[in-house]
C-alpha cells in the first residue's frame, strides 16, 4: 500500500473551483508570512508534504527556491515531472544534507504517528533550519475540529496551538506569529 494514494487518485484528489480559490488564498497568505518574517531576500524553502504541488507553484510564482519531501512516491514523481525538486521519503527524519531558511508544513504534522515521532520531526526540522530560519506549521486544531479531526484516517496525532507552543518552547524555538485560520 502506498501512503496517501487517496490524495492522488481517490475522492480527495479532485479539487473544486471553490477549493482551488481557497488554496490560492491560503498560499498568498503563507507566502506573505514568509516574506514578512524571513531574514533573507533570497528564500530557500523546504516543504514537507507538498501533495499535489499547489504551494510549490506559489513558491515558483514568488521566486522562492523550492525543495519538497513527499511520502507518496507517485506524487513526488508527478512534481518532479513538473520541474520541482522533490525527494520521496517519509519523515522524520529529514534525509537531506542541507539547511533551509524556511521549513513549511501545511496539513502534515497531524499525520505523525505519536508524540515521539512528533518530537523527532520537530528536532529534525530544527537541525535543518539555518540560523534565524522559519518553521511554519499549519495544522487543524483538535479542540476546534473535535471528532472531524479523525475524518481522515491518517490523522494520528492531535494537534493544538497549546501543544505546538509547548513543543516549540521545549526545543528552544521562538514563536513569532500564531493564528487561527
Amino acid at each position: 500500500m502506498a501512503f496517501y494514494d487517496y490524495l492522488r487518485n481517490g475522492e480527495a484528489s479532485s479539487v473544486t473551483l471553490i477549493g482551488k480559490k481557497i488554496v490560492k488564498y491560503q498560499n498568498i497568505y503563507f507566502t506573505r508570512l514568509i516574506r514578512q518574517f524571513s531574514v533573507s531576500e533570497k528564500i530557500d524553502l523546504l516543504e514537507i508534504g507538498p501533495g499535489q504541488g499547489f504551494f510549490a507553484e506559489a513558491c515558483a510564482e514568488n521566486q522562492i527556491q523550492y525543495t519538497g519531501i513527499e511520502a507518496n512516491a507517485l506524487m513526488a514523481e508527478d512534481l518532479r515531472k513538473r520541474g520541482f525538486n522533490v525527494y520521496s521519503h517519509r519523515v522524520p527524519p529529514i534525509r537531506i544534507e542541507k539547511t533551509y531558511g524556511v521549513i513549511f508544513m501545511n496539513q502534515v504534522f497531524e499525520h505523525v504517528r505519536n508524540r515521539d515521532e512528533a518530537l523527532a520531526l520537530l528536532d529534525s526540522c530544527k537541525n535543518h533550519l539555518k540560523d534565524h530560519g522559519l518553521l511554519i506549521i499549519a495544522s487543524p486544531d483538535f479542540l476546534r475540529w473535535k471528532e472531524d479531526f479523525y475524518h481522515d484516517y491518517t490523522h494520528d496525532y492531535p494537534t493544538t496551538l497549546t501543544r505546538f507552543s509547548q513543543m516549540f518552547f521545549d526545543y528552544g524555538l521562538k514563536i513569532i506569529y500564531r493564528n487561527w485560520y
